[in-house]
């Protein structure tokens, strides 16, 4: 499994990435697409090709997550250039989409 994560991370965390909109978020995506991968391949079917079985799981985790956002409320983007009371610039997580 390590050689397929190795070749398939960087186009699931690109995927993840272009889907969620957000850096860390997609991050966490990725390594929960492998894990899934990882719990699921004795369900694989070996007569079919790997690539579009792990990326159709990616799609898959990265619908819920963005259904699992809407239901609590959370946009796909924060607002940019929010700041405290004193009028710093508020700390936590940076605006998503443009860095």
């Amino acid at each position: 499994m390590g050689e397929l994560v190795h070749r398939y991370t960087d186009g699931i965390f690109h995927l993840q990435l272009r889907l969620l909109g957000d850096r860390d978020l997609a991050a966490d995506a990725t390594q929960e697409v492998f894990l899934r991968a990882h719990r699921s391949l004795d369900r694989f079917d070996t007569t079919s090709r790997f690539r579009p079985w792990l990326f159709s799981i990616a799609w898959n985790l990265a619908r819920d997550v963005m259904r699992s956002r809407k239901r609590r409320g959370e946009s796909r983007w924060l607002s940019i250039g929010k700041t405290d009371r004193d009028g710093g610039e508020r700390h936590g997580r940076r605006s998503r989409g443009f860095r």
